[in-house]
């Protein structure tokens, strides 16, 4: 056990330093583009990639996943993985360039039509790279993933930067996207090998489709959710308010990556690897749940209290506005990766059945929300509805995935209350005490140090964690002889 938690550790803190690295190269350029740019031109970029998400879904999506958990991955499941990730993304590519005048003509905005077109070359360059990610994953070479991410966002950064100092436009934007994939791309074909070979073997397919095809829909679903708010802000308000929501979601989206890579990459990687002895699964997901639960507290309570100074100091004063933005997607983040640690138990013990079903069911509820929210053209309910829906499918993942572990036990879930309970207790004097402090708006993040005091203090009282003893364990775990 120490063992394993010990490479967790060590993987996790290569993956959390690589995408720190990648995030301070992102919010560098993010902050020039941002002056060199306009909200409408974010916005319009926000509509592409919409798209190009939703179909790099369906390339990247479940049988990768399933590459990952499979114990002894055979040739001909890496063959049979990349012929049908090639073949849908040349479907997809053709599919996008041949619907991608209609969608500039629904938005009124033919500059879309192209701009669709040259972004899905990403697809193209996804295809190729997609076995090289899975083996890096399954190897649990996060060092070496790590520096392929940041190498290639810092290119890209340079590039979008060029781009859009030379009036480019939102196509700076766009080459940065494909200069990312490509070097990513070139990085593994060299580092880890290059990988072409046209073996499709039926049998292979239906053993990893029957694991992936709920997956790859699962994915599919989240990432067209979590990108349809900016298309119905483009489409039934304005691109600037889609491009003011697109800037917050992408800077909420630098921890929600970082939380991401940690669950679904590292801790899945790992702890699924105990799939045959469930007893000691279910104690360590217990530790590290809260450990996450507790950390995303931390990084949201931040966040939210600080909103408007992070806006002004990475934006500036012409995103002013995406405040509104920023806090709300701060609740729904803090909720919403609260069910992404639950999907770890779903596909460890291939119950990726009931992760779809509730899916599902969450999604249903933000249809009418979104349905009711256009019709009214009311933004407010569009948002609160969603943070109450993220509430109700939390409780639902948070029952069933304990069905399947058998394990009725709600002393975890109890931490969890705590731990909300203290972070609001923690921001509200915060939040009072900035309204006093006029002296400089950044001059608010003194009080920092206060809101840390207040929330660790109160969870080590409560008895939910300690900090002071999780930095000691973990050091012993990862200095041991």
């Amino acid at each position: 056990m120490n063992s394993l938690k010990k490479n967790i550790i060590s993987d996790s803190l290569w993956a959390v330093c690589g995408q720190l690295i990648s995030f301070s190269i992102i919010l560098v350029s993010n902050i020039w583009l941002a002056r060199l740019l306009s909200p409408g031109e974010f916005g319009k970029i926000s509509i592409v990639m919409f798209f190009i998400s939703i179909a790099n879904m369906f390339v990247e999506g479940g049988l990768s996943g399933a590459l990952i958990r499979k114990k002894d991955v055979t040739p001909d499941d890496y063959s049979t993985v990349f012929i049908f990730n090639l073949a849908l993304s040349l479907i997809l590519f053709t599919a996008i360039s041949l619907l991608a005048g209609h969608i500039s003509r629904f938005y009124h905005d033919d500059s879309l039509q192209l701009l669709l077109i040259a972004a899905s070359l990403i697809l193209l360059i996804h295809s190729f790279s997609i076995i090289q990610n899975a083996r890096i994953i399954k190897d649990l070479k996060f060092k070496q993933k790590s520096l392929y991410r940041i190498i290639s966002v810092f290119f890209g950064a340079i590039v979008g930067i060029l781009l859009a100092y030379f009036d480019f436009g939102v196509w700076s934007l766009v080459c940065m996207q494909i200069t990312i994939a490509l070097i990513n791309g070139i990085l593994l074909w060299i580092r880890e090998g290059s990988f072409f070979s046209l073996n499709f073997n039926k049998h292979s397919f239906k053993d990893l489709y029957q694991f992936g095809i709920n997956t790859t829909i699962y994915s599919i679903s989240r990432t067209f959710f979590e990108n349809i708010y900016q298309m119905i802000l483009g489409k039934y308000f304005s691109l600037t308010q889609a491009g003011l929501y697109y800037q917050s979601n992408k800077l909420l989206s630098i921890p929600g990556n970082i939380i991401d890579i940690i669950s679904q990459n590292v801790i899945f990687a790992h702890i699924s690897k105990l799939q045959d002895n469930k007893a000691e699964f279910i104690v360590l997901h217990n530790k590290i749940a809260l450990f996450l639960f507790v950390l995303m507290g931390f990084i949201s309570g931040i966040i939210y209290i600080y909103a408007e100074q992070f806006v002004l100091l990475i934006l500036g004063i012409k995103w002013i506005e995406s405040i509104f933005y920023m806090k709300i997607l701060t609740i729904i983040f803090f909720i919403y990766y609260q069910e992404q640690i639950n999907l770890i138990i779903y596909k460890t013990f291939n119950k990726t059945n009931i992760m779809l079903f509730t899916e599902v069911v969450k999604r249903i509820l933000q249809i009418f929300s979104i349905i009711f929210s256009i019709i009214y053209l009311n933004i407010l309910f569009l948002f609160i509805s969603n943070i109450i829906i993220n509430i109700i499918s939390y409780s639902f993942n948070f029952y069933f995935s304990r069905k399947v572990l058998n394990d009725a036990s709600l002393y975890t879930f109890k931490k969890m209350l705590t731990t909300i309970a203290v972070i609001l207790i923690s921001v509200c004097p915060v939040l009072y005490i900035n309204q006093f402090i006029n002296y400089s708006i950044y001059f608010q993040f003194i009080t920092l140090p206060l809101f840390t005091l207040i929330y660790f203090r109160l969870l080590n009282i409560l008895d939910v964690f300690d900090l002071r003893k999780e930095i000691l364990d973990a050091r012993s775990i990862f200095f041991q002889q």
